[in-house]
């Protein structure tokens, strides 16, 4: 998958050709991450003055920049025209290549305050407070080293950026054929923001919306540790909700072609979790469990590199389930454990 080429430019789909009468080109660009949907985009926007903003900027690596600069040359753009880089999200997909083309360029790299420290070249080491957490999952500790060290060699696709602007919630841009508005969205991530151009009914997503992939969201401790924790699930759920109100005709989404039929996507997006969460209540009828446990009721084996994802799923499903009174945690226990019942 490395090794390839942007897969799609404009007018390789029907939502590509639409992008493309608005002045946007989409670049699909080459991911490690099978669990990703697939490469990962990188929306060309032209500017009133034929410069270009960027929405995302693909990974780090060699070959995603050689793939870059390939969709660029196809498209008949350079990256030297680029003059503002909007980071969805501060994940390595997502923003592993802004320095590299900001330096090229002299682009402005914009993302919301609550991603920044993630993008940021100096943040604070959170590795010994995840470790901790970890461990109050019920996660083996000889796990929790293979599981950090892969997190670790992960953040290496991306190049940390010394200099970011904070991306204001509600702010509007000007491009040649359209505006749009920045609406915060968080779930993946605390700080995920979405495109919205009103007029043309679109909305560009990122990871907030895919077509065939759940947006798995993460285990974010805050600042402070477990004790300001960022429920993420239970905050996706919220953002989605906004977004199935919003009248839209396309999606433009960070992996995968734009589609249509936003609401329809959610719904199934919705009952699959009601369906997870059936199966994670079914498992706490027979005993309780720790949400390491119940990754082996509802996945089966897992190795260290889809045990964060799997982990982080099962435990925002326990968030929503606790919140909503169907299940609590027993107090007082190491491992945490959780059992049917509200809470005492």
């Amino acid at each position: 998958m490395a090794s390839e080429r942007p897969e799609k430019i404009a007018g390789a789909s029907a939502g590509d050709a639409f992008l493309a009468g608005l002045g946007v080109v989409r670049l699909a660009i080459p991911i490690p991450f099978v669990e990703a949907g697939g490469p990962v985009n990188v929306y060309l926007i032209e500017n009133p003055d034929g410069t270009l903003t960027l929405f995302d900027s693909g990974l780090g690596t060699d070959e995603a920049r050689s793939a870059l600069e390939a969709g660029f040359a196809e498209a008949g753009r350079r990256i030297e025209e680029v003059r503002r880089i909007i980071l969805s999200h501060g994940h390595v997909d997502h923003y592993g290549s802004a320095r590299w083309i900001a330096a090229r360029s002299g682009a402005q790299v914009l993302i919301h305050p609550a991603d920044a420290a993630k993008v940021a070249e100096r943040r604070a080491d959170h590795a010994p407070a995840m470790r901790e957490y970890l461990l109050r999952l019920g996660v083996p500790g000889e796990l929790i080293g293979d599981m950090l060290f892969l997190h670790e060699k992960t953040e290496r696709f991306a190049e940390k950026l010394d200099a970011v602007e904070p991306l204001q919630v509600g702010a509007r841009f000007t491009f040649k054929h359209f505006e749009a508005e920045v609406l915060h969205m968080p779930g993946h991530t605390p700080g995920l923001v979405c495109l919205h151009d009103a007029a043309h009914k679109l909305l560009f997503t990122d990871d907030h919306l895919l077509a065939r992939v759940s947006p798995n969201p993460l285990i974010e401790l805050g600042p402070h540790g477990e004790a300001d924790k960022f429920r993420a699930l239970e905050a996706y759920f919220a953002s989605a909700q906004k977004v199935r109100d919003m009248d839209l005709d396309w999606i433009a989404p960070g992996h995968g072609a734009p589609f249509q039929g936003h609401r329809a996507t959610l719904d199934s997006l919705l009952k699959f979790y009601d369906k997870r969460q059936a199966k994670i209540c079914g498992a706490l009828a027979t005993s309780p469990r720790s949400a390491y446990e119940l990754v082996h009721d509802v996945f089966g084996r897992a190795g260290a590199l889809q045990l964060f994802l799997m982990l982080s799923e099962i435990l925002g499903n326990l968030e929503v389930l606790e919140t909503r009174g169907q299940i609590r945690r027993r107090p007082g226990e190491l491992p945490y454990r959780y059992e049917l019942g509200p809470q005492p």
